[in-house]
């Protein structure tokens, strides 16, 4: 639902000196991509856990830094590495088990006692978990303390990171139907505006209301009329592409933005939603339970402000209603 570019936006450096230089930077990096606007918005914490990797690179005693994803069975997945995944054959960790312990930092030591290599499991991806392994060269003196509780410390923050961006995440969606709320629908709009005038400069918007919605209410509850919602919304994400962002504009009002696409994409797209929603039944005590939709479309002009293209794009929903209903008027 959510669009975020792949590459990174961060700003800040990347650490190149060893030692404590390199491991302050690699905080800062943490904290930085985890506080900025826009990689609030990722969903795969692929920054993140690089700066974490930086970071524990930068350790004088770390002479090889593995990354592995262990899934909800224990096992190794993509991305496979096998020279890391070795170093942990010999470990029995909760960590790597199922089910799971809280996730924590764990070492694997030489016979004399040495600190060969320190494990930061990181789980950031429900149950899957990656493990990133900071390997001390077998001849040398091992990962001291100090250095283990910097990656320690390089974890936490990561974990941390994490966790403001789910709540962050969290605090965009409506909690009925998974789509970003209000808010978040002016927020991402403006964003999608100014991508249009970088790029392509195509963008279009569908609002979608269903009508009579408030009769199902009214005859058969609002936790009836919630379960219809949710049915309706599921079968209406279904018909976008995967990086259209769907929102909740308001009570049984839609809108969806759609990236790079003109006018007749934004009328296909809601000729497609409009036959979704009329084909979403709820079967309640025996008796079926459905709704038509009325959308209307618009596509935005350079120069127009997300409020401007939302007015236009409700007028023509609007005279979409005066014409009958369930129906796709062109703003």
């Amino acid at each position: 639902m959510n669009v975020s570019d792949p590459v990174r936006r961060n700003s800040e450096p990347r650490p190149r000196d060893g030692g404590a230089p390199g491991v302050l930077a690699a905080m800062r990096g943490l904290a930085a991509s985890a506080l900025g606007r826009d990689e609030s918005r990722s969903e795969d914490d692929e920054d993140l856990l690089d700066w974490l990797r930086d970071g524990l690179e930068a350790l004088p005693g770390v002479a090889r830094v593995h990354r592995i994803r262990v899934d909800e069975e224990g096992r190794v997945s993509e991305p496979a590495d096998v020279a890391g995944w070795a170093l942990l054959s010999d470990v029995d960790h909760p960590a790597l088990r199922r089910p799971r312990a809280t996730a924590a930092m764990f070492e694997r030591h030489a016979e004399d006692g040495r600190v060969l290599t320190v494990a930061v499991p990181i789980a950031s991806r429900g149950e899957e978990i990656d493990v990133m392994l900071a390997e001390a060269d077998e001849e040398g003196v091992g990962i001291s303390e100090l250095e283990r509780a910097a990656a320690a410390t390089l974890g936490a923050q990561l974990a941390m990171g994490v966790a403001v961006r789910r709540a962050r995440a969290e605090a965009r969606l409506d909690g009925l139907t998974g789509y970003l709320n209000h808010a978040a629908m002016h927020e991402q709009l403006d964003d999608e505006i100014a991508r249009a005038q970088r790029g392509s400069g195509r963008l279009a918007c569908v609002m979608l209301d269903l009508d009579d919605f408030k009769a199902v209410n009214e005859r058969q509850g609002h936790p009836v009329g919630d379960r219809l919602l949710r049915l309706v919304t599921l079968a209406m994400r279904v018909e976008c592409r995967p990086y259209d962002i769907c929102c909740r504009y308001g009570g049984d009002e839609f809108v969806v933005i759609l990236p790079d696409a003109g006018i007749d994409d934004a009328a296909q797209t809601a000729e497609r939603l409009r036959v979704a929603v009329a084909g979403a039944v709820l079967v309640h005590d025996g008796m079926e339970i459905s709704v038509t939709a009325t959308a209307g479309v618009a596509d935005w002009r350079p120069g127009e402000s997300a409020l401007e293209l939302l007015a236009r794009v409700d007028r023509a929903l609007l005279a979409g209603k005066g014409t009958g209903k369930d129906s796709v008027a062109r703003g």
